[in-house]
């Protein structure tokens, strides 16, 4: 298999830090943020309206802050503040991204994900210089595991524009997305973080 680009999947794959975790300098308690989490994951469409692009963090706090009995400046200083310091749960994992980008490959990330994290993450982590490109379903406006027609509206477009065929990408994630299948990417899964610099490892060309 000649493969010419590799997307890797966030949460669970390169990190588990979650919105609202606590954190030095965070307004309000680690119980008052657990709330927090907690309200927000539990609304299924809420969570998806917001990977979408469709309502901002801002409106996300404002709602929870209103049922919850919080200031919705508190719930969004705190988010800021979680999503400035998301970690890699395994350091070695970068190291392995650029063996990969020094063969040529390109890795990407590609993950269902909100404006916060683009917004605040992705500059706080200096990800931009980590991958050759971030595709996020909030600036996307579609999901990784959407198929429009067979096709898929997020890893399509990009490989479309870079020439590049989806037989010739590798897709890791902790969790298959069945529109990469559909469309003939491979997947290969990661069951934690831990384990994923062993992948890309095995995705190197070798000499």
């Amino acid at each position: 298999m000649n493969v010419r680009v590799v997307f890797v999947d966030w949460y669970k794959t390169l990190s588990t830090s979650l919105f609202w975790q606590h954190r030095p300098g965070c307004r309000l308690s680690g119980a008052d943020l657990d709330r927090v989490h907690s309200y927000v994951f539990s609304r299924a469409e809420l969570v998806r309206q917001w990977m979408l692009g469709a309502v901002a963090a801002e409106d996300v706090c404002t709602s929870a802050a209103g049922s919850l009995g919080l200031t919705a400046a508190d719930l969004a200083a705190d988010l800021e503040r979680s999503c400035r310091h998301f970690e890699f749960d395994d350091p070695a994992s970068v190291d392995a991204l650029d063996a990969i980008r020094e063969q040529g490959i390109k890795v990407v990330l590609a993950t269902d994900n909100m404006d916060a994290f683009y917004r605040w993450t992705v500059p706080a982590l200096y990800l931009d210089g980590i991958f050759d490109a971030i595709l996020d379903s909030a600036s996307l406006g579609v999901l990784k595991g959407d198929l429009v027609d067979g096709h898929s509206p997020f890893f399509g477009p990009w490989l479309s524009d870079q020439g590049i065929a989806p037989s010739e990408a590798v897709l890791v994630d902790d969790s298959p997305a069945g529109s990469a299948a559909a469309i003939g990417m491979v997947t290969r899964l990661v069951e934690h973080p831990a384990r994923l610099a062993s992948v890309l490892t095995q995705l190197r060309r070798r000499p």
